[in-house]
């Protein structure tokens, strides 16, 4: 529970959580046990590997102040696979407190948005973002929201005869103001990540049901954007610009194009191939990531100002190419992506929209390159392989 409240309120309450976490299966198995059960699974040597390999980096890094607090951040990869070691997040009343605590401080968290917003809707209206939690990340908190809902879908469809009517009303009223809420937020990689995950699962059980309900979802899937677009102004302004941001697409001044965030993107892309195609055997070194984004963003586009600067690339796996090598950089992502994959489970399409949702972040956004981006990444995977999937005891090494 720690570690949840980590999310939302300080960063500090995850690394007492993680300990804790790994002090309590050390002390449920001992610490060779634990190590044989958190080794067993290639999810963990992988993570492992990234860590390693990020680590070992510092050789070719110049600024080691940064690569410090990369590695710090890193260490989750470490640390939550070894606390999720512990056997009993694997039963049904443990996974049920597990999720309701994230629902909990996710619905006083979006309450607490929504006041705010509700206090000065038009400061709210022209904000460009709202409040959520404490470090303001409201896109990956919208991500959060979106695999939350993914969580309470599952209890519901395949739990729902261990649950209570009020259990059961709760989780469906929360999944509701989570999906509403996420049009208001505006985040449109939450929404892409929340259609998609959401889409899929309802399109999929309702084709397993009646194919005539499988016309229904996706008539649904057309209707509810547009209905959002006519209830929500902040969604409309969004659409508006992003209409706005596609017929700039080939300006080719930098200094109009940093001003629009999808646009800014691609020029990150562009100074992260320059580097990659320097160094793609080893990379820039993890410390050294953002000092040669910086750079290279002043070489290649001296309009554009520093607070404009994109100093990670915006995809994971060019992030990971430019900073530890494309060897190493593509083993590990795609390895994360996979791994999960290869385990037996007995509901297997959750874990497979949860990676779907995962390399979509992906696609746009160095998602592992920030503690929250991780924290959410380990947390959910780990969660849905240990809940949804065998007992490494039972299987083995399944991968």
């Amino acid at each position: 529970m720690i570690t949840i409240l980590g999310f939302f309120v300080s960063r500090a309450f995850v690394s007492i959580g993680s300990i804790l976490l790994v002090a309590a299966a050390f002390y449920q198995f001992g610490i060779r046990a634990t190590l044989k059960r958190y080794w067993a699974v290639a999810f963990n040597r992988i993570a492992l590997l990234l860590l390693l390999v990020s680590a070992v980096s510092v050789l070719w890094s110049d600024n080691i102040n940064a690569w410090q607090q990369d590695t710090v951040t890193k260490l989750s990869f470490l640390v939550l696979p070894l606390g999720f070691a512990v056997g009993g997040l694997s039963k049904m009343k443990v996974l049920k407190r597990v999720i309701y605590a994230v629902n909990i401080f996710a619905f006083i968290t979006v309450v607490h948005s929504l006041i705010v917003y509700l206090g000065d809707v038009e400061s709210g209206h022209a904000a460009y973002m709202l409040h959520t939690t404490r470090y303001g990340d409201h896109i990956r908190f919208s991500f959060l929201l979106s695999l939350t809902v993914i969580f309470n879908l599952y209890l519901l469809f395949e739990k729902g005869r261990l649950l209570v009517r009020t259990e059961q009303g709760m989780l469906l009223f929360l999944s509701v103001l989570f999906f509403a809420y996420l049009h208001l937020l505006s985040a449109r990689t939450g929404l892409l990540c929340a259609y998609t995950g959401i889409g899929t699962l309802l399109l999929v059980k309702a084709w397993q049901r009646k194919r005539v309900w499988a016309l229904a979802v996706v008539a649904a899937g057309l209707l509810v954007p547009v209905l959002a677009v006519q209830l929500s102004p902040r969604l409309a302004d969004k659409v508006v610009f992003m209409q706005h941001e596609i017929t700039r697409v080939k300006d080719q001044s930098a200094a109009v194009q940093y001003n629009y965030s999808d646009n800014n993107r691609i020029l990150s892309y562009e100074a992260a191939w320059d580097n990659i195609k320097e160094h793609y055997w080893l990379g820039v070194g993890t410390g050294d990531l953002r000092d040669r984004m910086a750079a290279t963003y002043r070489e290649k586009f001296p309009a554009i100002p520093e607070e404009g600067i994109l100093r990670v690339p915006h995809m994971q796996v060019l992030s990971s190419a430019m900073a530890i090598g494309i060897p190493a950089g593509l083993i590990c992502i795609v390895g994360l992506i996979i791994a999960p994959l290869l385990l037996s489970y007995r509901h297997r399409l959750y874990i497979r929209i949860n990676m779907l949702m995962m390399l979509l972040y992906f696609m746009v956004d160095a998602h592992l390159e920030i503690q929250f981006g991780i924290l959410i990444f380990l947390f959910f995977t780990l969660l849905w392989m240990i809940s949804d999937g065998n007992e490494v005891e039972d299987t083995g090494s399944n991968v």
